[in-house]
């Protein structure tokens, strides 16, 4: 028995030996040439990552690179200078740049990147080989049964089987995962910009409860020295109870509206630090963001035709392509190889050598079902594409009338007549209340009437700043 195992191990290690020997080198250049075309593949998606956008400091006129901003996610030494500060107003544009620092987001994007460069490399290759062991011809019944010496057919067997897929085939596959690597890298670019322009709009949101509820504490301050003033009047028999009564009446009004103004500054940080987290507390600047003109709308439409987006739909269009031609290629037959060693113990010993190659020749309900169906897809993304940029153009004029518009508004009606005059009709009214001409109701009229103006045009001047920065996710 032990000189049959050693033979039987010999006879093995050199029969798998000599089938590698024969098979690697046949494969070996081709499986380093595809490796380099990966290689070459990863850099270059890589290096579109890294974009060669760039974030410029409000305060500073050094450019930090798009690279290091998305990188940071993902090391964690990301360092923010715009974040020092933790006591210095907030302006929108800062926390746009936040939001893109240490951002989950922007770190999960760029891991489903490196995910997908990594597949590219891994289905170039050969599928593993298989090793096969067994009994074969071992009789049970008659006078040479449970005997591994007595028939000359009983042997120990064992194989190593390889399958080749085609060459074609390999290089389509991996070039599926290279055209992912690469659409998801232009989805980082919509990301973030779709996370600063999110980021501006929830800052916006918060100015907004806060801005109005100064105008309101402006307010109650005039009133309590009204109240103060009637009390005095009063007591000396020159104003009715009826005035102290109302006017305080008034202040309480006032005083609730900075409470639901208070609410919603609460709701609008907690919104906001979704996107900046602790930094949503800090103060914010008084200022809207320079909203200097937009672009015209020609050119914001024609902006729109190389937008990342439509480009990461574009890539989109060609993964369907790949995969049409990955359907096309499996009308093609693969083959495979094996290799096997039969051991007999009492007898000399065997060795075999089998190919095989798949046989696609019922195609009718596998290969043309599956490319009609690679086709139809083609054709959906192409339809997908089509449809988003008719999306994107209805957005940008519809974003640009609404700039426009409240432009037109600020500029020509509430700063040029409606707020002047709102202000004349309060000072009227005052004095003539003073000389006894007109009661407290006029008063408090004209106060309300100007306060509900001022409220509209900073809705006014909300929505302005909203349109322009729903314009710039476009132009930026």
């Amino acid at each position: 028995m032990f000189k049959f195992t050693v033979r039987f191990s010999t006879a093995l290690a050199f029969a798998v030996g000599g089938f590698w020997l024969a098979i690697v080198p046949a494969v070996r250049g081709e499986v380093a040439q595809m490796r380099a075309d990966n290689s070459a593949a990863a850099r270059a998606v890589r290096i579109a990552v890294a974009g060669g956008k760039e974030f410029v400091s409000r305060n500073s006129n050094e450019a930090v690179s798009s690279k290091a901003a998305a990188t940071a996610p993902l090391t964690g030494r990301g360092t923010d200078p715009l974040s020092a500060d933790e006591a210095a107003p907030l302006s929108a544009d800062q926390a746009a740049r936040l939001a893109v620092i240490n951002q989950p987001l922007l770190g999960g994007q760029q891991a489903a990147i490196a995910a997908a460069e990594q597949n590219a490399i891994a289905a170039a290759q050969l599928p593993d080989p298989r090793l096969r062991a067994g009994l074969q011809d071992y009789p049970i019944t008659g006078s040479d049964s449970f005997s591994f010496t007595r028939d000359n057919f009983t042997m120990l067997t064992v194989g190593v089987a390889q399958e080749f897929p085609r060459e074609e085939k390999r290089r389509l596959r991996s070039q599926r995962e290279q055209l992912s690597a690469q659409e998801k890298s232009l989805e980082l670019d919509v990301m973030r910009r779709a996370i600063e322009r999110d980021a501006a709009l929830a800052w916006l949101d918060v100015y907004y409860p806060q801005q109005a509820a100064r105008l309101v504490e402006s307010l109650q301050r005039e009133s309590e020295a009204q109240i103060e003033s009637l009390g005095i009047a009063y007591r000396a028999g020159k104003k009715s109870q009826a005035d102290v009564l109302a006017e305080q009446v008034n202040l309480r009004l006032l005083k609730d509206r900075t409470a639901e103004f208070t609410k919603r500054d609460r709701q609008a940080r907690a919104m906001l630090s979704r996107w900046i987290g602790a930094a949503a507390e800090r103060p914010l600047d008084d200022n809207l963001p320079n909203a200097s003109p937009p672009p015209s709308l020609a050119a914001l439409l024609q902006l729109v035709e190389t937008h990342p987006h439509l480009n990461t739909l574009e890539k989109q269009i060609e993964q369907a392509r790949n995969e049409v031609a990955i359907a096309r290629a499996a009308y093609k037959p693969d083959w495979s190889l094996e290799l096997s060693y039969g051991a007999r113990p009492a007898f000399s010993d065997f060795i075999g050598v089998q190919a095989g190659i798949d046989l696609p020749v019922f195609t009718k309900n596998r290969q043309d079902k599956n490319l009609s169906a690679k086709l139809a897809l083609a054709d959906q993304a192409r339809y997908a594409r089509d449809d988003a940029q008719r999306m994107m153009e209805s957005d940008v004029k519809r974003y640009y009338a609404e700039w426009q518009s409240t432009s037109e508004r600020l500029e020509q009606g509430f700063d040029a007549h409606i707020l002047p005059r709102a202000k004349q009709r309060v000072d009227a009214a005052l004095a003539a209340y003073r000389a006894g001409r007109a009661d407290l109701n006029a008063v408090l009229e004209a106060r309300r009437a100007e306060f509900d103006l001022a409220l509209q045009r900073l809705s006014l001047q909300l929505e302005q700043a909203r349109a322009y920065r729903q314009l710039r996710y476009f132009f930026e």
